[in-house]
């Protein structure tokens, strides 16, 4: 498809169209709307129409400047959502073809569209391709010397965006909410031109159809006339999201008080009898700790309450970047296996993975390039061991004699120990009481890529893992059901499978207890 398409381009750059002499310099492709004709003026020239065709289902127009240095050949290929991912895909296989044989590289590749840029025999060439609702646009520019086209691109990217949102509007809800992200990229654009009345339009219909995503619920409150319509979308996220961020923002737009860590009351030697304290340690989400504790209740009819330390618990610097084993097999691949990692930072891991990529196609180094540009913003990952002794120190002098009171420290922090990847908890005796800490940090949707936040998603899987955090200190046996809340879980997918009901063995246990 795309080898046909750059066929196309290399047969007009030696002849031209056949219909060429009939092309008027102020003609658009008639696939693009009237929205599109800024990016035909490059450089302050106007592009002029040199010729189109329509040729295997794909339409293609021509243009050039006056002097031919620089050609715009704009194509439309007409496609169902499953075939448009084909096509993008093969597109860039190819791109990564011709920018490898030329020393070129990809400015940016993702799920539905792609830009690179190469040499060759047709001069330099950017590339940029658009997966759209139900087409392909291919807009590629061959000039005599090197283009500077990040204006052009965003200016176009731009056109792009609304044209999906147009799309998308006529194909119904589903297609809304695929293309979900580039809607709400298109009404901050929209936002940004100061065009307040169609942002609101479309946030109110990406709402409509995406009520999860709460970003734009948060830029359709902040900027809705309509005060009742936007204090509802705050409260959606108020109740909803996961983000603190997102929660920030919520609660001040409604002006609401978040639960705070100092409202809580301290650990204390009075608690008595079969009962969890939840302590909050580093950034722990109160709210999302009470939510949890009432699941938790209401699985094991054990009381729950949480309790504070009365100094800040705090996670200093990560002991190692997230998917460090994996980065360091990667690098033991390239570079053998006598690497020795010690006292590396991620900015070294970063740079060593670049290494292991300097000879590789540039779809490769650009994914290489992405993953550590991003590994550099992701939180790191913490040893829990010592933080779980000093947790345990902090407890001794505080928390009650009694052996059933039972104390879980919760913290977004991303735990592991060991050769263990990563942890929901981890607890130890320390003088002969039980300490646990547990951490939510691989429950979150951010951490695991899952297309939309839920807090009660979160707090249920809180309250899950709880349950094996605390009755753990009363030696009731593993059960066998996979189902039951207490059984083990060693990811996020059997974590999702388990229920909030005990079952039999084990609510025998844990009867005898209250």
């Amino acid at each position: 498809m795309y080898r046909t398409i750059l066929a196309a381009l290399g047969a007009f750059l030696l002849g031209g169209f056949a219909n060429a002499a009939d092309a008027t310099a102020q003609e658009l492709p008639n696939f693009l709307n009237p929205y599109y004709a800024p990016i035909f003026t490059l450089d302050g020239q106007m592009l002029q129409l040199a010729g189109h065709e329509e040729k295997n289902n794909i339409t293609h127009f021509a243009y050039s400047t006056q002097d031919r240095a620089t050609i715009l050949t704009v194509e439309y290929f007409p496609c169902q959502s499953d075939l448009c991912r084909t096509v993008l895909t093969n597109a860039v296989k190819y791109a990564n073809e011709q920018a490898n044989a030329s020393g070129g590289q990809f400015r940016l590749v993702n799920d539905s569209e792609y830009r690179a840029e190469w040499s060759g025999g047709m001069g330099y060439v950017n590339s940029f391709v658009f997966r759209l609702p139900s087409s392909v646009q291919f807009w590629t520019y061959a000039a005599q010397k090197p283009l500077q086209l990040d204006a052009a691109y965003t200016q176009l990217i731009g056109f792009v965006n609304r044209q999906r949102y147009e799309d998308a509007m006529s194909a119904g809800n589903v297609e809304m909410g695929r293309w979900d992200v580039h809607l709400r990229d298109f009404a901050r654009q929209l936002l940004k031109g100061g065009d307040l009345t169609d942002a609101i339009i479309v946030l109110r219909n990406i709402i409509g159809t995406t009520p999860f995503d709460f970003e734009a619920q948060m830029d359709f409150a902040a900027n809705a006339p309509e005060k009742d319509a936007a204090q509802n979308s705050a409260r959606a996220v108020l109740d909803n999201a996961e983000s603190p961020e997102l929660l920030a923002r919520a609660a001040q737009y409604l002006n609401a008080k978040r639960p705070d860590i100092d409202a809580m009351p301290l650990v204390n030697k009075d608690d008595r009898g079969l009962r969890v304290v939840l302590v909050p340690l580093g950034n722990a989400d109160i709210g999302l700790l009470g939510e949890a504790a009432k699941i938790y209740e209401t699985i094991t009819n054990i009381p729950t309450k949480i309790e504070r330390l009365s100094s800040a618990f705090r996670f200093e610097n990560p002991d190692r970047p997230m998917d460090q084993r994996a980065i360091q097999q990667t690098i033991v691949q390239k570079q053998g296996p006598t690497v020795d990692f010690t006292g590396w930072d991620t900015e070294r891991y970063g740079s060593e993975l670049m290494r292991t990529v300097a000879n590789a196609d540039p779809l490769a180094r650009y994914s290489m390039r992405s993953y550590v540009q991003n590994l550099a913003t992701r939180p790191g990952q913490y040893r829990v061991d010592p933080y779980l002794d000093r947790f345990g120190d902090a407890l001794i002098s505080l928390r009650s004699k009694d052996p059933k009171t039972i104390y879980v420290g919760v913290t977004d922090a991303n735990i592991y120990s060991g050769d263990v990847n990563y942890l929901f908890s981890q607890s130890t005796v320390r003088e002969g009481s039980y300490v646990s800490i547990l951490s939510y940090a691989m429950m979150t949707a951010k951490t695991l890529g899952e297309p939309y936040e839920s807090r009660k998603r979160l707090a249920q899987r809180l309250a899950k893992e709880l349950v094996p955090a605390s009755l753990k200190a009363l030696n009731i046996p593993r059960p066998a059901d996979p189902t039951d809340p207490y059984s083990y879980s060693n990811g996020v997918e059997r974590l999702n499978e388990k229920t909030l009901v005990l079952s039999k063995p084990t609510k025998d246990a844990l009867d005898k207890f209250h």
